[in-house]
């Protein structure tokens, strides 16, 4: 952890030597918010060994929407970050492509699609998503923004 930041580095020059414990600060609840409403959580928890599960909560007009359930999972000696729709069950797979300063960013080349998160400190963290992915023709287009900076609400 650097003491300056409060953010935690890996350093490794192999990403195959990454695991889930990197990313065990996402384990909680947190919050964005988007033109002053705290529309958009996050709730993280240890599934497994090899396996963190979260979901995202959009809040549209007062009601809550499960928009995706997320994996960061351990498969081999590969590190991928899962995202699942919630209407169709369907997936998709990003795998780490580098890791640095807190900063980790997925990949997957078939659909051109890349996003990152950004460990900021260790109550925030940003996710940002590629303007072209997959994540921005989903459903809820105008809700999801390039940026999203949350803050930690709750520890588990």
């Amino acid at each position: 952890i650097s003491a300056q930041s409060n953010v935690i580095s890996y350093e490794s020059s192999n990403l195959n030597d990454i695991n889930i414990d990197y990313f065990k600060w996402l384990i909680g609840s947190w919050e964005a918010s988007f033109q002053n409403q705290k529309n958009n959580t996050q709730h993280w928890d240890q599934k497994d060994q090899f396996t963190l599960s979260g979901n995202a909560i959009l809040t549209i007009n007062g009601k809550e929407i499960l928009v995706e359930e997320m994996e960061i999972k351990k498969i081999g000696n590969q590190l991928y970050f899962l995202r699942i729709d919630t209407e169709s069950g369907e997936s998709i797979k990003y795998n780490l492509l580098s890791i640095n300063d807190g900063l980790a960013t997925f990949n997957n080349a078939q659909i051109n699609d890349q996003f990152s998160i950004k460990q900021n400190a260790f109550d925030n963290f940003s996710q940002q998503n590629s303007p072209n992915g997959a994540l921005h023709q989903s459903q809820f287009p105008g809700a999801l923004k390039p940026t999203i900076n949350f803050v930690k609400t709750q520890k588990d």
